[in-house]
């Protein structure tokens, strides 16, 4: 478990170099917002596993489908699920 000063630099960490982004689930449709991270640099911050896989997906608050951002496209403003055949 994190201590209080511990959430907080890792809340820090994953809103420093992201942007909020409007997400369309591609399971259910739902409209959400999630913050997507464009890159990371490994060299410079030592991040763990799942601060990780948070910065490079997002998941439907309402089906729980979980999609991989780099898999998305940008239409209109909105993050769009791109079906792969």
């Amino acid at each position: 478990m994190f201590t209080s000063s511990e959430a907080q630099l890792s809340l820090h960490r994953f809103l420093r170099g992201t942007e909020d982004i409007t997400v369309q689930c591609p399971k259910c449709g739902h409209v959400y917002q999630d913050r997507f991270r464009g890159s990371v640099n490994l060299a410079l911050d030592d991040f763990d596993e799942e601060y990780l896989d948070q910065c490079s997906s997002a998941t439907c608050p309402e089906c729980q489908h979980k999609v991989s951002l780099d898999v998305l496209v940008v239409e209109d403003g909105v993050f769009k699920f791109e079906a792969q055949n």
